[in-house]
């Protein structure tokens, strides 16, 4: 399909098309890439009207189930929605390959005729998202879908990335009798809006009401630089308690952020960041598809690896053309 009638069926919420836009994008051929481009000026214009939502957790905290309970209860109580969640699943490093399994997981949610689920492969791509997500949130946007889940991975703390990319993110959790001031590391803790203790029933339910207690003394006990404390809430995403609350306080949280002209500042934020990465990431290919420059850079690792010179140094040699002595 050609450019321009692959974006009027994206606009027109063309399930086939938005897939087709979303391979599109997430091709590394450099023809495709050409086309991607031209799709993305057109949809860029009708982009950005959607409330942008994280979710993560480590792999097994219920992250898919509680989305189909969510989405669910967020359709019924809101009928104008239209929801479009991207699940990032991890790639194999040795094969590449991804199961994009979460389609099969959101059974009911995948059935809804307002909502698309949309699995991509990570690519090894770090942060808990991958390369191309932040484009592929234009795509839907473009198609009409005003609500927009992103989740991630789920390796754990260092999937900070997510957070340069959403209005809000959600973090969650398991219920655990440790130590919460410990456990409030500088990570997504501290960086979401929201976070939910899952699972929260049956033989659970008091420990997850002490987690919920010692998080927020926890929170009251550090700086969040003038930023309201995150939410911690309470629910089982099996059994639905407390999803209904969430659903009202992330309609509420989006709404006044829109208002107070809140999300606006964080888009523009979002849009140097995210061109900082891209252009981050084009030296580097840049660098290494020059002359011998993967060659030096192996030359100076191995120098690093034997321990004559630190890792900043070895840099600055790199860049500086200088080749390991003999």
């Amino acid at each position: 399909m050609e450019v321009q009638a692959l974006f009027s069926a994206i606009r027109r919420r063309e399930r086939h098309a938005l897939a087709q836009g979303i391979t599109l994008v997430e091709s590394t051929r450099s023809e495709d890439r050409i086309k991607a481009d031209q799709l993305l000026s057109l949809v860029l214009p009708y982009a950005g009207n959607s409330f942008r939502l994280g979710i993560s957790g480590i792999p097994g905290v219920g992250k898919s189930t509680l989305i189909e309970a969510l989405g669910g209860e967020l359709l019924r109580s809101n009928p104008q929605l239209q929801l479009a969640c991207l699940t990032v699943d991890p790639s194999s490093p040795r094969n590449g390959g991804s199961i994009l399994g979460d389609k099969i997981r959101m059974e009911e949610l995948s059935r809804h005729p307002q909502a698309y689920i949309r699995s991509s492969p990570s690519g090894g791509y770090g942060g808990g998202t991958a390369a191309t997500t932040q484009e592929t949130l234009l795509l839907l946007e473009a198609a009409g879908f005003n609500l927009c889940v992103i989740e991630t991975v789920g390796v754990g703390q260092s999937e900070i990335e997510v957070s340069t990319m959403v209005d809000a993110l959600l973090l969650l959790l398991m219920p655990h009798t440790g130590d919460e001031i410990q456990s409030i590391k500088k990570g997504l803790q501290e960086l979401a809006q929201f976070i939910v203790i899952n699972k929260a029933d049956g033989e659970l339910r008091e420990a997850a009401q002490l987690t919920q207690q010692r998080m927020l003394s926890a929170f009251k006990l550090l700086a969040f630089n003038g930023e309201p404390l995150p939410e911690v809430h309470l629910c089982s995403a099996q059994q639905g308690s407390g999803i209904e609350n969430l659903g009202r306080n992330l309609i509420q949280f989006s709404k006044s952020q829109r208002q107070s002209g809140a999300t606006a500042k964080l888009r523009v934020k979002q849009m140097q960041q995210w061109f900082a990465r891209e252009v981050s990431n084009a030296l580097s290919k840049r660098f290494f598809g020059e002359g011998d420059n993967q060659q030096r850079y192996l030359q100076w690792e191995a120098e690093l690896v034997a321990g004559k010179l630190t890792a900043g140094a070895a840099a600055r040699f790199l860049f500086a053309g200088h080749l390991p002595p003999a």
